[in-house]
């Protein structure tokens, strides 16, 4: 009895032995096969975040533009030049006088001298020219009316006779006589009995 009670003792541990042994094995699987376990010391993980601020670099560039406008003026300067030369002859019944080497006395007809109640007259009514300078007479008519010029008296030798006629002036016709002969001239208009008028002519100095 007694052997056999040692051997169910025996029997007994054995069985409690083997269950700690597959105890102790099943929990060294554990550590070895369960995430994260490990015989091993852990490392630490460090995470180092880095921000990069991103630096933007702005370059202005002026330019400046420089126009210059050059204006050009041309200048054209005409200078025109007009030579009027006027010719005057006088004739006479005996010759025709060139007037050209005296310069001229005038005598007009003023208007309006054609009608009587005006009273008005040759203009100026006595004239006195000189010869070499003036006597050469120009008459010009300023009426509306027609006039003469009629020598009525005449110094001795003169080229203009008595008598002696110019031709029948209209309004705005003229008439040239040249007196040569130094004295006292009278005249009047054939068509108007109160123009009457006188010219004196001076010898050269």
């Amino acid at each position: 009895m007694q052997i056999e009670r040692k051997r169910d003792g025996i029997g007994t541990g054995a069985i409690v032995a083997i269950v700690v042994v597959v105890i102790l094995i099943a929990a060294a699987g554990y550590f070895i096969f369960v995430p994260g376990t490990s015989s091993s010391p852990s490392t630490p993980s460090t995470t180092t975040t880095t921000t990069s601020s991103p630096t933007t670099t702005t370059s202005s560039t002026t330019s400046t533009t420089t126009t210059t406008t050059t204006t050009s003026t041309t200048t054209t300067s005409t200078t025109t030049t007009s030579t009027t030369t006027t010719s005057t002859t006088t004739s006479t019944t005996t010759s025709t006088t060139s007037t050209t080497a005296s310069k001229i006395g005038v005598i007009t007809m003023p208007n309006g001298v054609g009608t009587e109640s005006n009273n008005l007259n040759f203009s100026p009514v006595t004239a006195t020219v000189i010869i070499g300078v003036n006597n050469t007479i120009e008459f010009i008519n300023q009426d509306t009316v027609t006039h003469n010029v009629d020598f009525a008296t005449v110094p001795t030798g003169s080229n203009a006779t008595v008598g002696y006629t110019s031709p029948n002036m209209k309004g705005g016709q003229t008439w040239y006589v040249t007196l040569t002969t130094p004295g006292t001239y009278t005249y009047a208009c054939d068509y108007h009995s109160w123009m009457r008028a006188t010219i004196v002519v001076l010898a050269a100095p």
